[in-house]
């Protein structure tokens, strides 16, 4: 009985000795590694953080320009094509690494907003030039009804490039802005597709 309670005292104290003077310390030594990779990680991430933030508020103050400029276009009826194209120019300089890193996974969302401007941009650019060769006077009945008709297609060709956008304004921080831009892009929406379900005059 004394072997067998020798034994198992031996063996416990060698167990302790290993727990002690092996396992233990390269434990700690890898917890204090994962600590040390941890608070670099975080570093790291906080440098990104003052470093992206510039160019979030970069992108913020340019989206909220060009929608500001779309949304004066769906209320007024009227708008300059020059001026929208040069703030989709604004936009798309401020595309590139810095706004990958910075939008993180709205980068892609921001990529294809950018396109869908420029292509709306391009069919405004069309549909002005059609309208511009449409003859007959300003009293008459078909070109009055080709203005409206134009209009409530420009009308819902910018409501669409808004509802693009907005998602992104809202991930930037501009939840109240996005909503009012929706709201006003929605409205105008639902018009033009009353106003483009009218039969022309004379019909």
């Amino acid at each position: 009985m004394q072997w067998p309670d020798f034994a198992y005292g031996a063996a416990a104290t060698a167990a302790l000795w290993v727990l002690r003077e092996i396992i233990a310390p390269d434990f700690l030594d890898w917890r204090k590694q994962r600590r040390g990779a941890d608070l670099q990680r975080e570093a790291e991430a906080r440098s990104h953080d003052r470093e992206d933030e510039p160019v979030r508020r970069r992108v913020s103050a340019a989206l909220l320009e060009e929608l500001r400029g779309l949304r004066r276009g769906l209320l007024r009826g009227q708008f300059s094509l020059g001026e929208w194209q040069a703030r989709h120019d604004t936009l798309r300089l401020l595309d590139g690494a810095d706004a990958a890193r910075a939008l993180g996974d709205q980068y892609q969302h921001y990529r294809d907003a950018l396109e869908y401007d420029q292509l709306s941009i391009n069919i405004a650019t069309r549909d002005r030039e059609e309208l511009d060769s449409v003859g007959g006077s300003d009293d008459d009945p078909m070109r009055r009804y080709a203005i409206r008709q134009h209009d409530a297609r420009g009308s819902q060709n910018i409501a669409q490039v808004v509802m693009r956008f907005t998602p992104l304004l809202t991930a930037l921080g501009e939840k109240r802005e996005a909503a009012r831009f929706e709201y006003v892009a929605t409205t105008q929406d639902l018009l033009a597709v009353r106003i483009l379900s009218e039969l022309p005059p004379y019909a």
